[in-house]
């Protein structure tokens, strides 16, 4: 069955395509000038030049395509140009939306985030859940407004499904989650901002098994969220200290101190163009927490996910393996 993706050499996207080609399917590829497409023209894929922000060079591309999956999108906690999240998260969505619904295609799995949903500090969301109105990241604010440019044209036609995953993590990350881990395991942490909020996570291939379900499976019109776990922020470094055998961070950073520090990091950012180590956006996720109910998918897509335990053992061994994290030392006996 043809495909079209779009995101097909970021992290969530590139694990997709895998799995489609796994799976038989014929799949088309939109991929810029500037992207590294060697991993797609190893599987095989058909290449399509293109670029989200640029409706013109999407004109034609999903001819004769059954399935669209949108996963294009900026996912920075700070950009140089913040101009970038509204360009590909907004006018980038509206432009591929349309060009499907003019392809008259059979099924669009748009990926959202979850942390679209605004949910309120302490509040468990779920689908359906009332905007708070907040905005915690430029890539949050954009990502809200883009789910609304797809709303649209799902009550215009599109046969739209909409996935919603909380924070990803798995093999290949090197994305804000990514970061974090990989400071932890190169004991590059001196001191963590924890506070008391509760993030919830979820498997890069659960969210993967979740986009093919719901091109399957989902119902037309509807959004689904994929959360596997939800852990209390100090839970989930401890859970990786514990796998890779790496101590924890013995200072903890109060959220007063961890926001000082990451405006003077952006006033630096401001001058260098460099990404901060630390960031106003990340300081306000971690401090309001994300916490998300995972039961319409488990009962209409029929998903199972993946204990993010096992999840981080993966994800801390492919760091390893790939030469990213110093190999585990020995527990003393």
């Amino acid at each position: 069955m043809p495909v079209f993706v779009t995101g097909g050499t970021g992290f969530i996207g590139s694990h997709l395509v895998e799995a489609l080609v796994r799976n038989n399917e014929q799949v088309y590829a939109l991929a810029s000038k500037t992207s590294n497409t060697d991993r797609l023209k190893k599987l095989g894929v058909t290449l399509v030049d293109g670029d989200v922000t640029d409706a013109s060079s999407l004109k034609g591309t999903m001819k004769d395509c059954q399935t669209v999956y949108h996963l294009a999108n900026r996912y920075e906690m700070w950009l140089p140009d913040k101009s970038l999240f509204y360009k590909v998260n907004v006018d980038g969505t509206r432009n591929v939306l349309n060009e499907a619904m003019n392809a008259g295609v059979e099924r669009v799995v748009y990926t959202s985030a979850a942390e679209a949903l605004g949910e309120e500090k302490g509040e468990i969301a779920t689908e359906e859940t009332r905007h708070s109105g907040v905005f915690r990241s430029e890539h949050c604010r954009t990502k809200y407004l883009g789910l609304m440019e797809a709303l649209k044209l799902r009550d215009r036609g599109l046969p739209l499904v909409v996935i919603m995953p909380c924070a990803v993590i798995g093999p290949g990350d090197f994305k804000a989650t990514g970061q974090l881990i990989l400071r932890l395991l190169n004991q590059k942490l001196p001191g963590i901002f924890f506070g008391d909020s509760s993030i919830a996570f979820v498997y890069v291939r659960d969210v993967v098994e979740g986009q093919m379900l719901a091109a399957r499976k989902g119902r037309v019109g509807e959004k689904y969220i994929l959360s596997s776990e939800i852990l209390k922020v100090r839970e989930f470094f401890e859970t990786i200290c514990n796998i890779a055998n790496v101590p924890m961070p013995t200072r903890e950073i109060s959220p007063a101190m961890a926001t000082m520090l990451a405006y003077m990091m952006e006033f630096r950012s401001f001058f260098t163009k460099t990404p901060p180590e630390l960031s106003l956006a990340l300081v306000r996720v971690m401090g309001h927490g994300m916490m998300f109910d995972n039961t319409k998918a488990k009962r209409e897509l029929g998903m199972k996910f993946t204990p993010i335990k096992d999840a981080l053992s993966e994800t801390v061994a492919w760091y390893r393996t790939q030469g990213y994290a110093p190999a585990s030392k020995p527990s003393p006996l």
